[in-house]
């Protein structure tokens, strides 16, 4: 449907929108379009280009819900430069214990960003991280922010190596390491904790039946 008649049936469109005769003179826009991200009045993580004649749409068809005529192109995710001030652990309902960045306050893509995953003990350990490091952080999908490196040429003096806990936080119960060091869990299944999170995940999943 042509964009001028969704604008007159009250659709909201994005004015960046174009019409190219060949793919290379819309991957060219899109090419500059991307690069003036920093200037627009929105946030956008990528351009979509689409087959624009109905029946070639129709003979392409689609694979599931995605449609062989239509690809997204995802962007580079923006990021920056902040401290890391501290490690904060959270523990799930299944017992397992995961690490959290809690950030200098930095702007990143609109947001002030306080907080940034740092997924299990094996990805702190292969970053190296030390509490008052640089680190650079992205918003994965310009969504998720998590810290991805350490500046480690700006580190302070006498600063150390940050070391995971031997016992749980909660409870101080023994704790149980995957091989491939990606889950960290507590091993007490009477650990307060873990009880409240099921009762609170049964309650929210079962309150639309009262």
């Amino acid at each position: 449907m042509h964009v001028n008649l969704l604008k007159k049936m009250g659709f909201s469109v994005n004015d960046d929108n174009r019409k190219f005769d060949s793919f290379e003179d819309a991957l060219d826009y899109a090419t500059r379009w991307r690069d003036s991200r920093p200037s627009l009045k929105y946030e956008s993580d990528g351009v979509i280009f689409k087959v624009n004649d109905l029946a070639v749409q129709a003979k392409l068809g689609a694979v599931g819900s995605d449609p062989r005529w239509a690809v997204a192109w995802k962007f580079a995710a923006t990021e920056v430069v902040t401290v890391l001030e501290g490690i904060e652990l959270t523990i799930g309902r299944s017992g397992a214990i995961i690490p959290n960045a809690r950030l200098k306050p930095v702007e990143l893509g609109g947001v002030t960003i306080s907080r940034a995953s740092l997924h299990n003990f094996g990805m702190v350990e292969k970053l190296g991280i030390c509490e008052g490091d640089h680190v650079v952080v992205p918003r994965a999908g310009d969504v998720i922010p998590q810290v991805v490196q350490v500046l480690k040429a700006l580190r302070p003096d006498h600063v150390q190596l940050w070391v995971p806990p031997e016992r749980c936080p909660s409870c101080d119960g023994e704790l149980t390491v995957s091989k491939d060091k990606t889950m960290t869990s507590c091993c007490n299944n009477k650990r307060p904790g873990r009880h409240s999170r099921k009762v609170l995940t049964i309650f929210l999943s079962t309150e639309t039946l009262f």
